[in-house]
């Protein structure tokens, strides 16, 4: 029994805590586009291909940070994206698993009830994990590649 209510009250907490990450999602993705960030943020053809050297610094197979230009790094202009659509991803499987009745084409659409838990499990891990190792990675690169060359 004291698990049932301690329960719905974890679940009101989850619940609550949904719209300022929602509305902060909202407020985020309309700002970038509004002020034209989003050209600086969103990959582009040279991403790509400088893309290489900057995964193998991070891995520490390369000492030296590749230099890049502009206000965000090859690894960042990909992988910013692709957290705003893995916030959509954790909405859309939240929305699934709450309303599974109501919001039945989206619990289909995510391969079922079951599917849809655990894909938004995998997307609260994701975020607790991008949370815990995005300090490290974001400072070396502000850092490191900003520094001006002794040449």
């Amino acid at each position: 029994m004291l698990f049932r209510s301690r329960s719905k009250s974890i679940m009101g907490w989850h619940f609550l805590m949904m719209w300022p990450f929602v509305v902060n999602g909202i407020v985020f993705v309309i700002n970038l586009f509004v002020s034209g960030n989003w050209k600086e943020l969103f990959p582009d053809n040279k991403t790509f291909q400088k893309l290489i050297p900057f995964i193998l610094f991070d891995l520490h197979l390369n000492k030296k940070c590749p230099v890049f230009e502009g206000k965000y790094n090859p690894a960042q202009r990909v992988i910013y994206p692709a957290v705003i659509l893995m916030g959509l991803g954790s909405i859309i499987s939240g929305v699934a698993i709450y309303k599974p009745v109501q919001a039945g084409f989206l619990s289909q659409m995510l391969g079922g009830y079951e599917s849809s838990r655990f894909l938004h499990f995998l997307h609260g891990y994701r975020d607790w994990e991008t949370d815990r190792k995005s300090t490290r990675l974001n400072s070396s690169h502000e850092f490191v590649s900003r520094m001006p060359s002794s040449a």
